[in-house]
Parts: C-alpha cells; structure tokens; sequence
C-alpha cells in the first residue's frame, strides 16, 4: 500500500512538475547575435564602353567582411547613385549596405574628349 501511494505522489509530483516548467532554465537564452557588418569591397565587371549606364548590382561584385572574421555577399546592398560612362573619364561608384559603404573607380574607355 504504502508503495502504491509513494508512487502515485511521485507521478502527480512529475506531472506537476512538467506542467511548470520545472527543470527548464528560467530565461531561455536568445539566439546568438548576428556578426556586423564591417566592410565591404566592391568591384566593377561590367562594360566600360562610353555610354554605359551603371544603374543596379548587376555587375558588381560585393563582398563583405564581418566581424567574426567571416567573408560573404552581403544582402540588401544598393547603387548610390546611377553613372553613365564617357570616354576617358573616371566615375567613383558607391554602394552601399546598411550603415556600411564601399567604392570603386570605373573609367570609361576611349581617350577623354
């Protein structure tokens, strides 16, 4: 009898137990943080023919370094502001990721008029 009892209380003890949250820590710890970006290089694969317009990313290759030392394509980047290529001359292209920016020169080709 007294073992029926004993475990009886044992399994209401568990149930109960189970049904707080017993066992679990108090505050589950977040996610770890995303690493920053910190920098970012930008190159231009593009045409350099006079009257190329350099509008989006599309030939563009972006590449950000964050702060836990890894390298990849940063998302949600942008053209700061679209150029159109002329002989000879050479045009500082900005993008930028967030709160990061990053510039190439591009020239275009042919002698200056």
């Amino acid at each position: 009898m007294k073992r029926t009892i004993s475990a009886m209380l044992s399994a209401a003890m568990l149930i109960a137990l189970g049904s707080c949250g017993a066992g679990q820590p108090a505050e589950q710890k977040s996610e770890a943080a995303q690493p920053a970006l910190s920098s970012i290089t930008v190159n231009y694969t593009g045409s350099t023919d006079p009257d190329t317009t350099i509008s989006d990313l599309s030939n563009m290759e972006v590449t950000g370094q964050y702060s836990d030392g890894a390298t990849k394509t940063p998302e949600g980047c942008e053209l700061l502001s679209p150029v159109t290529l002329k002989p000879g001359t050479t045009y500082l292209v900005t993008v930028v990721c967030g709160s990061v920016t990053g510039d190439t020169t591009v020239t275009g080709s042919g002698e200056a008029q």
